[in-house]
Formats: C-alpha cells, structure tokens, sequence
C-alpha cells in the first residue's frame, strides 16, 4: 500500500484476516504509527447522486478498526480510538480521541481515560 501512495506509519497492523475490500484508493490515506485494521472497510471515495469524489481518510496513531467496521471518505480517527465490529462511521465525520464507537451508524459508546505523567518534584 505504502507503494501505491498510502502513508502508513510504523508497527500498523494492515488486514491480518483479509479485507474486502481493502483500500481502494491508498494515495488518498494517512495511517499513523501502531495502528490496527482487521478485515475494515477505508472507502476514499463518494458516489452520490451520480458526482464522484475522493476525499483523504486519516487514522492517527493507535487507531483501531476491527471486523465489519467501515470509514467513509473524509473521516478521520484521532489517537486511539476504536470501531468495534460492524461500525459505520459517515463521510466527514471525526471519532474523538479515546474513544470507542459502535453500531451503523457508529455512535459513543465509551471512552478510555488518559492518565498523564506529572513531572516529579522530587530529586
């Protein structure tokens, strides 16, 4: 995919139980680092009504597609979200951060916490 344009990042995870169909315009697609995609629909491209267009799909790093889950052009995925197994997510829509979606269309259904470090004081 990286060779037909895709950017993808580094330990991603790309259909390891196959994918139908895999991405059908991989120019169009940013996938970041450790990022996981089962056997997920990524779609560039819409066909509405007769008017084609290919909009770009991002997935940032720690993004999670499982199986039956499907990213319309123009979506995105912030850091470390998921879809669960049949997820609809429509075309520019944006899945917030640690969060995890399911159903079609794809609602919240949770979210992960974030813990950050707190610099230490001590010496």
């Amino acid at each position: 995919f990286r060779a037909l344009g895709a950017k993808i990042g580094k330990g991603t995870c790309l259909y390891p139980t196959g994918g139908d169909p895999m991405m059908t315009e991989p120019d169009c697609v940013v996938i970041g680092d450790y990022c996981g995609i089962d056997e997920a629909s990524i779609i560039s491209h819409l066909n509405t009504k007769g008017m084609f267009s290919l909009q770009m799909l991002r997935l940032d790093d720690f993004a999670t597609m499982r199986s039956s889950s499907r990213l319309l052009a123009g979506a995105s995925m912030e850091k470390n979200s998921r879809l669960l197994e049949h997820t609809l997510v429509y075309s520019g829509e944006c899945v917030m951060a640690h969060s995890t979606i399911q159903g079609w269309p794809g609602r919240c259904i949770g979210r992960t916490a974030v813990f950050e470090e707190e610099p230490s004081n001590s010496i």
